[in-house]
């Protein structure tokens, strides 16, 4: 009995590390890069940005975004002229500082920028900045 226990929990654990969605940063260029993302939040019924997340030269970062699936946007920056975001969604971010804000896509801010839309689902989901 106590053995089944153990593999019980052990399946459950397993399988739920499984399902978490995560998000690889890549930088391939010379200087570091600044990375944000907007997600939809089920829970608040809303879209949420989130950044910076710092990526080193010709490195990545690994994001862990929960149990999610579906789309989301990113958006890049690097110093002060260079910027990746295609225009295929616009969240609101704070330029300087780390953040997290909810219903990003309809509040009203005065820094909202263009993203990128990439789907993504269980398991690792890349995007490089080149």
């Amino acid at each position: 009995m106590k053995k089944l226990i153990i593999l019980v929990l052990f399946v459950i654990i397993g399988s739920s590390a499984y399902s978490q969605t995560k998000i690889q940063f890549y930088n391939n260029s010379d200087r570091e890069v600044y990375a944000c993302y907007a997600y939809y939040d089920n829970n608040d019924e809303c879209w949420t940005s989130v950044g910076w997340y710092s990526i080193p030269a010709y490195d990545y970062k690994t994001i862990d975004i929960g149990n999610y699936s579906g789309n989301i946007y990113i958006r890049g920056r690097q110093g002060l002229l260079t910027e990746w975001g295609s225009g295929d969604g616009y969240f609101c971010v704070d330029p300087d500082d780390a953040f997290t804000i909810k219903f990003a896509d309809t509040k009203d801010c005065w820094s909202k920028k263009s993203f990128t839309k990439l789907k993504v689902k269980s398991g690792i989901n890349k995007w490089t900045f080149n």
